[in-house]
């Protein structure tokens, strides 16, 4: 069939990499490759023109990608091809495949995700002659089992054969695709990038669609699948680059378009980001109302108190709100409180950085390295865009914020922050790579480090928050005629809730590592281990819970277990929650320093998958009766202010008092409540008990168990939820420690994971108890 017109054909490249947190799903690091890559194959080896190609990384609206396919179906007239990597979800209630977005949640993918359907529907509207759908994601090989279905159902979603259409999918429909720790490129794709680009012998001048199927299916597991219609699989994507008759190929023209050899030399337009000003725009309020506020509220308060007098009222409403913004202009002004509006071009000869009149200017040749880097420790991604620069480079002065500046810890320059360009940081990213090919880093600068360090993220504003605000209630109880005891007790117990909030905010948490050395610290549990103890380090995570740990592995030399013994797997745990690392950082730090003895990020099911014997035994505890603690703990706080309202004659200083005593003694007097809880599962049923209480639920009776992931958002802990079978019994809920409670239509048995009640295992350890005893009844989530 030969290769089509570069001229009449369109390609749209979507590719999804980061996810929100709260959606559980874990970061794609080889989704930037894989569109960055395959997009500069599609211009320089097709001749594809770069306007002609589109590439969509880590959109956030489903609209947005869906009208870029519609556009580009429009278009077209020889070739169509659409390419989505990313995650794929199933939707629980009609099984239909949909493309996870960056602000994606797997628990309504109707309504936040792109639905597969629609993207067929634009494909198939086309006028192309031949239209192409890769798709690189989990379940994937439901887009050619819906195609290929005959029900009524799928009749009434347009699920029906289209003419002159090639649908390739990475997996079947009940897989998921592998994406490697550490890999610039997922499996599929990297796989199909290497055919393109290296060719297939004995394939003839072209490779055709069928030929790199049959390659792929030849080399990877699990294995690809395929549909087509009409000839379209013998439609050529690229030259064969390992056909004899590679002079022959040469001289062929690209369907009467441009040819390789001046495509590839045809050089490429320069890229413009510019700053969001709609979220500097938010960010300037924020700082003026925070700024502005409080001599608001001073004026009111005086006038409240103080003034009585009808002058002062209108001088202090006038004046005070027009004097606060006028003081936050000017500072603002002066100290840079807001980063200002800046543009970044990237080109072929190398990146210009404007901000307010001053450029900097860095050739490719002048560049060593670039990368992502963060800003301050507890960020939760690096987003800071920094250059390496060679020898003999002399960096611009900093003269004031937000310009460039040397970093002399990490010795690099320091350009923008990404989080405050008018596109997705992925975009950005493949830009740069695009144009920098080599020089840039995905490891963000930690494949050279001396040392690597990651802390606690910044995940815990709420707790500092409450803390701030337990300060000013005792502030404004102390700021109230309030003297002698009253007084002294208001402060104490406010400075103590305060100091005990700030103190659960700021947990150490950290994961250091060096030549010499691997360092570990969890709250008050830390280790110091040499690189010869050690035998095997990995990072065992489960995208679906949203949950990860390290794994250290030693020689055997005796020595005492300060964090956490897995005999399971042989090794220390450290949770990965609180730590503020993202995958590619993780990776590349113990690449760099653990050598051979890293592994990567393994599936937990993939590490023990019969590490069980008969019986699978969990324990934790539940939290008691906290209203007997409540009823308890009322009459003594009530007494106390009572006393207090007697010495001090001041019942608003009492009335302040009781509330922080209130919640105090309640949380003291709920510990001695706790019970000790174990889970016990087997081959017939599993079982709950908890001091005196017993429940005991068959598989027999259930229709499906399922550990759900954190029900109620990140901070929390994942539930093992179960759904009986119509006319089972239904044990009741008990009245305290939550166990019991109904949840869509199912009951949720208990918590597990790291929470103050509950099972103290990981919720994947749970789940591959129930995968290896409750049979078909448990549900593995996608």
């Amino acid at each position: 069939m030969g290769l089509p017109d570069p001229r009449r054909s369109r390609a749209v490249l979507i590719g999804t990499r980061s996810y929100t947190v709260e959606s559980g799903l874990a970061e794609l690091p080889g989704v930037t490759g894989n569109v960055i890559q395959l997009g500069r194959l599609l211009t320089t080896l097709t001749g594809l023109p770069a306007d002609h190609c589109r590439s969509l990384l880590d959109r956030t609206e489903d609209r947005e990608v869906c009208q870029e396919v519609r556009k580009a179906a429009r278009e077209a007239d020889d070739l169509l091809l659409v390419y989505f990597a990313g995650h794929g979800l199933i939707d629980p209630e009609t099984n239909e495949l949909f493309l996870a977005l960056s602000g994606s949640n797997p628990d309504e993918p109707l309504y936040t995700a792109v639905r597969f359907s629609e993207i067929r529907e634009a494909v198939a509207a086309s006028r192309a002659r031949n239209r192409v759908i890769i798709l690189d994601c989990c379940y994937s090989g439901r887009a050619i089992v819906d195609t290929m279905g005959t029900d009524a159902a799928a009749i009434a979603f347009g699920q029906t054969e289209t003419s002159g259409a090639y649908t390739l999918t990475a997996t079947s429909a009940n897989l998921p695709a592998i994406a490697r720790a550490g890999e610039r490129h997922t499996v599929f794709t990297g796989k199909l990038l290497e055919l393109l680009q290296e060719g297939i012998a004995d394939a003839g001048p072209h490779l055709t669609l069928d030929r790199v199927y049959d390659e792929l299916r030849r080399t990877l597991a699990p294995r690809p699948r395929r549909q087509g219609t009409d000839s379209v699989g013998e439609l050529g994507l690229v030259r064969n680059a390992r056909h004899g008759a590679s002079s022959t190929a040469a001289a062929e023209g690209t369907g009467g378009g441009e040819t390789t050899e001046d495509a590839a030399r045809a050089p490429r337009e320069p890229v413009m980001f510019r700053t969001n000003t709609r979220r500097l725009m938010w960010r300037r309020a924020l700082l003026y109302l925070g700024l502005a506020g409080p001599p608001v509220v001073a004026a009111i308060l005086y006038v409240a108190f103080v003034a009585n007098d009808d002058e002062t009222l209108v001088v202090s409403f006038t004046l005070a709100p027009a004097v606060s913004m006028m003081a936050v202009a000017l500072s603002d002004r002066v100290l840079f409180l807001v980063p200002r509006i800046y543009e970044l071009t990237i080109g072929e000869e190398g990146l210009l950085f404007a901000v307010q009149g001053d450029k900097t200017w860095l050739r490719w040749s002048d560049v060593q390295q670039m990368m992502t880097v963060r800003g301050r420790p507890g960020h939760d991604s690096p987003h800071w865009l920094a250059v390496r620069t060679r020898r003999g480079f002399i960096p611009p002065r900093r003269s004031r914020p937000f310009h460039p500046r040397m970093d002399r810890r990490r010795n690099v320059l320091v350009l923008c922050n990404l989080r405050y360009v008018q596109a997705s940081p992925g975009e950005v990213e493949a830009a740069i790579a695009s144009f920098a090919g080599p020089l840039w880093d995905d490891g963000h600068g930690l494949s050279e480090a001396t040392h690597a360090r990651f802390g606690r993220g910044r995940k815990y504003a709420a707790n500092v928050a409450a803390a701030w605000l337990g300060l000013a209630v005792t502030a404004f109880a102390v700021w109230v005629d309030t003297s002698g005891t009253a007084r002294w007790i208001t402060v104490f117990f406010g400075v103590a809730i305060a100091a005990l909030l700030l103190w659960l905010s700021f947990l150490p948490v950290r994961v250091e590592l060096d030549d010499q050395v691997l360092r570990l610290r969890y709250a008050h549990r830390s280790t110091c281990l040499s690189w010869d103890s050690i035998t095997e380090v990995r990072a065992i995570s489960d995208a679906s819970l949203a949950e990860s740990f390290l794994l250290i592995v030693t020689a055997p030399r005796g020595e005492r277990w300060s964090l956490p013994y897995d005999p399971r797997f042989g090794g220390m745990k450290m949770g990965l929650t609180n730590v503020a690392a993202t995958p590619g950082e993780l990776s590349a730090a113990f690449t760099r320093f653990a050598g051979e003895r890293w592994r990567g990020y393994t599936d937990e099911f993939a590490v023990t998958a019969e590490a069980f014997g008969a019986r699978a035994v969990f324990k934790g505890r539940l939290g008691g009766n906290t209203a007997v603690a409540v009823a308890v703990a009322a009459p003594i706080a009530v007494l106390l202010a009572g006393t207090w309202a007697i010495l001090a004659m001041d019942f608003l200083a009492a009335a302040w008092g009781v509330l922080p005593i209130l919640a105090l003694l309640s949380a003291m007097l709920s510990i001695p409540f706790y019970v000790p809880l174990e889970l016990h599962i087997d081959d017939d049923a599993m079982e709950l008990i908890a001091g005196r209480r017993r429940t005991r639920i068959p598989w027999s009776e259930l229709s499906r168990v399922e550990v759900m992931p954190p029900l109620l958002g990140p901070g929390h802990t994942p539930s093992i939820v179960v759904w009986f079978k119509e006319g089972a019994d239904v044990p009741p809920r008990w009245r305290w420690g939550g166990c019991f409670r109904p949840w869509s239509g199912g009951v949720i048995v208990t918590h597990c994971g790291l929470a103050l009640t509950g099972l103290q295992e990981s919720a994947a350890q749970v789940d591959r108890a129930l995968a290896r005893f409750a049979g078909p009844a448990w549900t593995r989530r996608p």
